[in-house]
């Protein structure tokens, strides 16, 4: 199965572009729970996930990642982006990104998620 589908692949070539790319420290999870689920529907075999996590926290424990802790604060700013955007829908962890990254004062966003794209309208920060 090609990789094509996978949004993930155009945020890292994103991400390359970048000065200092920054995500949540939730990504560390979600990369991992990523890797998995390819694991499990066979696009990628146990070598390569366990190749691809490698190289991605040596990547984040070089400083390629700028990893944002999310605070308190900025769950009370997810939660008031849910209340203030409902025409978004949004989920629980998009709202938390968005709030950190807010918080973070990005300026560009990526989103590896193919179900939010590409019906979600951009968000100003």
């Amino acid at each position: 199965m090609p990789c094509a589908p996978y949004w993930s692949l155009q945020v890292l070539d994103w991400a390359d572009r970048q000065r200092a790319p920054a995500t949540a420290a939730l990504t560390l999870v979600e990369f991992r729970c990523l890797l998995a689920r390819r694991w499990r529907a066979g696009p990628i075999d146990a070598a390569l996930e366990r190749c691809a996590l490698a190289e991605f926290d040596g990547h984040v424990r070089g400083g390629a990642w700028q990893i944002q802790s999310v605070a308190l604060k900025e769950h009370a700013a997810a939660r008031h982006l849910i209340d203030i955007i409902p025409a978004l829908s949004l989920r629980a962890v998009d709202a938390l990104y968005l709030a950190a990254a807010r918080a973070s004062g990005a300026t560009a966003l990526a989103n590896a998620d193919h179900t939010s794209r590409p019906s979600r309208p951009r968000l100003s920060a």
